[in-house]
């Protein structure tokens, strides 16, 4: 079963440009279909639409407002005190998405200690599952039927997910593949050596990025 891959443009590409409009065109040079981004509300969504759809790309996935310094930038969805400005943030969120016809968009509500629950797991970022949980074999098997967008790293330096670390992810990829997800798996990591010298390990699959 083919597995696709989506640029994540706030990890990617940024050693060739700290633009993030300019990052649509290098990935779709890559060969990239779609594309993900974690806060874009820095750009006018005018311009981000036009980059979008001049080179033909899908935005599969982007973050609500992180919140500022004083939160850790892991946003304020959950801080008590924080409702109002939430529901701004979240209405320049909704408008973004529109825009450019995302369809998922995950909640930044705070930093959180707790663990995670299988319906807290639309989304499955193995690089946070394996420093959190590891026994990544069982940890799909109890969240993979709720799971509705996946993000890859390599562990612990948030590189390729061929460069050294904990993670096997042809093993990983194979357990994808076995369970039947067919949605984005978005590349959300930092490239050791420049972005397209780092895309060795979806060589193989580079139809389906």
């Amino acid at each position: 079963m083919a597995l696709n891959f989506a640029a994540n443009l706030t990890f990617m590409f940024t050693s060739e440009t700290d633009n993030l409009v300019e990052r649509y065109s290098l990935a779709k040079q890559a060969g990239f279909r779609a594309v993900e981004c974690a806060y874009p509300y820095d750009y006018p969504v005018e311009d981000l639409v036009q980059a979008k759809e001049s080179h033909n790309l899908q935005q599969v996935l982007m973050n609500t407002w992180p919140g500022g310094a004083d939160v850790g930038g892991y946003g304020i969805g959950a801080l008590p005190g924080c409702e109002e400005l939430f529901r701004e943030k979240l209405e320049i969120s909704v408008k973004y998405a529109k825009a450019l016809k995302c369809p998922r968009m995950r909640i930044m509500a705070s930093k959180q200690s707790s663990r995670f629950t299988p319906e807290e797991m639309e989304e499955l970022d193995v690089f946070h599952l394996q420093q959190m949980e590891g026994n990544l074999t069982r940890s799909f098997e109890k969240y993979m039927p709720f799971v509705e967008h996946v993000q890859i790293a390599q562990v612990p330096h948030r590189n390729e997910p061929d460069s050294p670390g904990e993670i096997d992810y042809k093993y990983v990829f194979g357990l994808l593949e076995k369970s039947g997800y067919t949605n984005w798996i978005g590349c959300e990591y930092k490239a050791s050596n420049g972005t397209l010298d780092g895309l060795n390990d979806l060589e193989e699959k580079k139809p389906n990025i």
